[in-house]
């Protein structure tokens, strides 16, 4: 019988019984099921995020991801032996630390390309120079790539190899 059922003893057990039995069965599966779930998102995005490292580590350019406010989240490995920084040590630093003083209203320029991001290239035909963490200087072109990732806003700086001195 749908609702009731007979217990050993002959008696009858309430509906309300079986509805809580049964409510907290689907609460129970619904619950295992949004934690697999979440946890499958975490999986896919850590797979992701590996993937990005691999390109990001298998280019010959120097590169960073640097977030809105100017700090360094991913430095690779070309751009620790461009700059002399280990790559930890970029990561967290703001952008212009790899900018010699006399730019020191790139804070200002920097905020200003982030009100607008866009594909662009800096110090095409220019004599642009970054600073090593030896405090030599090179001359460098800078490409910016700006991506949403995760819902936030990023930029990649890559520094072509061909600059590298």
């Amino acid at each position: 019988m749908l609702g009731f059922y007979y217990s050993p003893e002959g008696g009858v057990v309430s509906l309300v019984l079986l509805n809580r039995v049964l409510a907290l069965l689907v609460i129970w599966v619904a619950a295992w099921f949004i934690i697999k779930q979440k946890q499958d998102r975490k999986m896919l995005k850590e797979r992701e995020a590996d993937k990005f490292n691999v390109l990001l580590e298998s280019t010959h350019d120097g590169m960073a991801i640097v977030n809105s406010h100017g700090q360094i989240e991913t430095a690779n490995e070309q751009l620790e032996k461009l700059s002399g920084y280990p790559q930890m040590e970029l990561v967290g630093q703001q952008i212009e630390v790899l900018l010699p003083e006399r730019y020191k209203d790139h804070q200002r320029l920097r905020e200003n390309y982030y009100a607008g991001p866009y594909i662009r290239q800096i110090g095409v035909g220019q004599e642009l120079f970054l600073r090593r963490k030896n405090g030599t200087e090179f001359q460098a072109e800078i490409a910016l790539s700006p991506l949403e990732i995760d819902e936030r806003s990023i930029v990649i700086a890559a520094y072509p190899r061909y600059y590298r001195s």
